[in-house]
């Protein structure tokens, strides 16, 4: 058997870039974003008519329990920026405008946090902000619109080429057709 000693690979050690302080939030954060996620997608669940709503106050607690895990661990409470970027539904994708699938992308992610604008201001009662929700969101539904009928005028336009080809293609069978000798 091989001693410590005699092993070269005995006095390797690992080095990480990470500070332990930074691998603790790290995991800490990691602990406490399913937990958020769950809470917040219930809630969300709950106010159109689905969800569980007897679950809310068992996932506030849990939530609340992984946030006390985390202030001891790291000796603060979650950083505003991760508790937002948990919570972002943005897909954070850049769009090209040339690409007629982005317009619909980005439409559908304008409509969608037109909604939850309008969910929220709905559950404050804030007519001026679900106002501006409902803007929002039918701007993405118009966006959406615009891009269904750029695909269906392209496509109709690819249709109409393929019939006028058709055509041509059968007009030069017949002209092509040597004329009969009559006898």
């Amino acid at each position: 058997m091989a001693r410590d000693d005699e092993n070269p690979d005995s006095h390797l050690t690992v080095v990480s870039e990470n500070s332990a302080q930074a691998i603790n939030k790290e995991r800490a954060q990691h602990k406490l974003d399913r937990p958020l996620r769950n809470l917040a997608a219930n809630i969300m669940r709950v106010s159109r008519g689905a969800g569980e709503p007897y679950e809310i106050v068992h996932q506030c607690v849990d939530f609340l329990q992984k946030v006390q895990e985390y202030q001891d661990k790291i000796g603060r409470l979650p950083d505003p920026e991760f508790l937002s970027s948990t919570l972002s539904c943005d897909s954070g994708d850049k769009y090209d405008w040339n690409d007629p699938y982005s317009l619909k992308a980005e439409g559908l992610e304008i409509a969608i946090c037109g909604a939850l604008r309008v969910t929220a201001a709905r559950l404050l009662r804030q007519k001026l902000q679900e106002s501006h929700g409902d803007k929002e969101l039918m701007q993405g539904i118009n966006q959406v619109l615009e891009y269904r009928e750029k695909v269906r005028a392209e496509r109709e336009e690819q249709l109409k080429a393929e019939r006028r080809a058709a055509r041509a293609i059968s007009k030069g069978k017949t002209k092509q057709k040597a004329p009969r000798k009559r006898r």
